[in-house]
């Protein structure tokens, strides 16, 4: 995994002190602007990075990337993104790993958890398209 980041931007800082106070162990590097191409930092050099991004502080894993504070913070804590907020059973809050109907899913290299309910009608829904076609 790796967090690139942007000189001036409040939200990088705020996920660099977010890795930084619980001690987790990324690499982080820097990306400018030059003539219209991301450069990034990588051992005191700058060498051209071939993805165009226009919001910071980005997470990269694998080969997808994770843009956005909450996302980023989830996924360093707990190794997925939670996409369920409110349970319709319990009528409050996801207890997520508690819960036995919680599944977690790789999508895009990315590991997604939330309602086995929910994510199997979203599997159905494109099973059926697919079939469609």
């Amino acid at each position: 995994m790796v967090l690139y980041y942007i000189d001036n931007c409040e939200l990088c800082d705020s996920i660099k002190q977010f890795i930084k106070e619980n001690d987790i162990t990324i690499e982080i590097r820097q990306l400018i602007r030059d003539n219209d191409k991301w450069k990034e930092n990588i051992d005191g050099g700058w060498v051209d990075f071939n993805k165009d991004i226009h919001s910071f502080p980005v997470l990269k894993v694998e080969n997808s990337f994770i843009i956005g504070e909450v996302g980023i913070k989830e996924y360093l804590i707990k190794g997925y993104l939670y996409t369920i907020k409110k349970c319709p059973y319990l009528n409050s809050g996801c207890i997520e790993e508690e819960c036995e109907l919680f599944v977690k899913i790789k999508k895009n290299d990315i590991i997604e958890g939330g309602c086995a309910v929910k994510i199997n009608t979203m599997i159905s829904l494109e099973q059926l398209q697919l079939r469609e076609k």
